[in-house]
């Protein structure tokens, strides 16, 4: 695991220089990601598009040689198109994670309802006249019964599309403040790969990769801002919760 992901950030200069060229954007935005979601679920589902449009998106389109051509030739419009495609992915990531968790709770909750009433329905002669009564078939009463619950598990599916964001939310944000935690770090010991693989250039022939003692320090930090940030705001949630208990 740890070898795939040295892989992938020996060749993500351009990120990590999207993440050191924008610090004091993206880290206050990682730190309301990680302890915002909780308390404003609605506003952080745009954010963390937004930042992933803006730190993780664009830095991938940049490796397309045509956009790549474009902002080398633009270098002003950079800046403007970075904040657009950021403002494209939130509105998307929005709609994506609303439509998919609609359709997910649809689909799950319609067929096993299908399949359920089928079971009943041949192993029921009376429901079988019933519905010869009314003059649908059995297929279509399926389908039917299909759509009503599918909406049904839609709509349950919908409102709990919020928790699986929080949680996406606060790995995002952990990712990335874990990263500057790192990088802080080397900057204060002047040691570690991560000022290599930012000033390599594209016609260097030696690829940098962070060393597994500096994976694990990632991935131990991105665990305890993760396990921070759910203690604390389990904490704080616990006394709100209790406030308004002792103001009853």
């Amino acid at each position: 695991m740890l070898d795939n992901i040295q892989v992938y950030l020996a060749n993500s200069a351009l990120y990590m220089k999207t993440f050191v060229k924008y610090w004091t954007l993206i880290l206050p935005l990682s730190l309301a990601l990680m302890f915002g979601s909780r308390f404003i679920p609605k506003f952080i589902i745009i954010l963390t598009g937004f930042v992933i449009g803006f730190s993780f998106i664009y830095p991938y389109l940049l490796t397309l040689n045509y956009f790549n051509d474009f902002i080398a030739k633009q270098p002003n419009m950079a800046l403007p198109i970075q904040i657009i495609v950021a403002i494209v992915s939130a509105a998307a990531f929005w709609g994506l994670f609303k439509i998919l968790g609609f359709l997910g709770g649809f689909l799950i909750l319609g067929f096993l309802s299908k399949t359920l009433f089928e079971i009943i329905m041949n192993n029921n002669q009376s429901l079988q006249t019933t519905i010869s009564n009314l003059s649908l078939t059995p297929q279509t009463v399926g389908w039917l019964v299909f759509i009503g619950f599918g909406i049904v598990g839609g709509i349950i599916v919908l409102k709990k599309t919020e928790e699986a964001i929080q949680f996406l939310s606060i790995l995002v944000g952990a990712v990335l403040t874990s990263f500057y935690t790192l990088y802080a770090f080397e900057l204060v010991s002047k040691t570690g790969n991560i000022i290599k693989i930012l000033s390599q250039s594209d016609k260097s022939k030696v690829i940098f990769s962070l060393t597994n003692e500096e994976m694990l320090i990632f991935l131990v930090f991105t665990l305890v801002y993760i396990s921070i940030v759910y203690y604390t705001t389990n904490r704080i949630a616990r006394r709100r919760a209790n406030a308004k208990e002792s103001n009853l």
